[in-house]
């Protein structure tokens, strides 16, 4: 019995290393010429990107978007940080032009618990990005968006490199 889990193991680690040997020789034999290395040349945001976010109203705040192949959009405020992660689509709407809508949970004293709807335009230049957006702070309860809290902004970044 003990030889024969001997041999699983040895069977395991032997799979193991080859898997290991071929994944980089294919990953050497194709370069580094990843999705966003090929969108980039295309002047696509596909990628994840350091943005500055700032406007009338707004306190500047640097966030990490994520823009994703499908259209799928994830962000994270680091500074000032948030425990609220943004969900929500992107779109090409020209050769180095996008659109995106996203939701993100905040609370706001006055308010308590919101929802912000953001919808924004973008332009993309090489490993930079710049573009404007507005949003609508929503009741988390019915997505009713509350009136007098409206604004709009712009923001700035730089490409995340690998």
């Amino acid at each position: 019995m003990w030889s024969t889990a001997i041999r699983f193991v040895r069977r395991f680690r032997f799979v193991l290393v080859t898997a290991v040997a071929v994944m980089g020789l294919a990953v050497t034999a194709l370069g580094t010429s990843s999705a966003v290395a090929a969108s980039r040349s295309e002047g696509s945001p596909n990628g994840s990107w350091l943005l500055t976010v700032s406007g009338p109203g707004i306190p500047t705040t640097t966030i990490v978007a994520a823009l994703g192949a499908g259209g799928v959009v994830t962000s994270i405020d680091l500074n000032p940080p948030s425990p609220y992660t943004a969900v929500g689509t992107w779109a090409r709407t020209g050769a180095h032009a996008f659109t995106d809508t996203f939701y993100q949970v905040a609370v706001i004293p006055e308010l308590g618990q919101v929802v912000f709807h953001v919808t924004g335009n973008g332009k993309v230049n090489g490993d930079s990005v710049s573009g404007t957006f507005t949003f609508e702070v929503l009741t988390p309860s019915d997505l009713t968006p509350i009136p007098t809290v409206t604004d709009n902004g712009k923001f700035t970044g730089s490409r995340i490199e690998v």
